[in-house]
């Protein structure tokens, strides 16, 4: 298990990550417990499609949980692809406005029963 006690290193984990694939689950993980949250999800997007999820090991009950049934009510996706953004990296702050968030169902019904957000 890789081990970051700091949120630099973490960062670094990451970078690492991102030419070792096999390294994301644990590098989110690292970042996650660095900064106090519970774990850390990854939704890679594609101009076709989404690409998977992937969650730091704390959040496996999680995963499932999305990969069943959620992954079809993701608003973050969907507004991804409305906007049509291509590149970078994006939060729900960058999609969506307070009061958007505080209405979303993704985010009221499946986030908050696991203590996302």
């Amino acid at each position: 298990m890789l081990n970051a006690e700091h949120p630099f290193e973490a960062v670094d984990l990451l970078y690492r990550a991102a030419v070792e694939p096999h390294l994301w689950p644990e590098a989110l993980e690292q970042f996650a417990r660095s900064v106090g949250c519970i774990g850390m999800a990854m939704i890679p997007i594609t101009p076709d499609s989404t690409a998977g999820l992937i969650v730091s090991p704390s959040m496996q009950e999680v995963e499932q949980d999305y990969k069943d049934t959620w992954w079809r009510h993701d608003t973050r996706v969907g507004r991804i692809f409305e906007r049509r953004l291509a590149r970078g990296v994006f939060a729900e702050a960058d999609l969506f406005g307070d009061e958007e968030l505080q209405r979303d169902p993704f985010r009221q019904d499946f986030c908050r029963r696991f203590g996302i957000g």
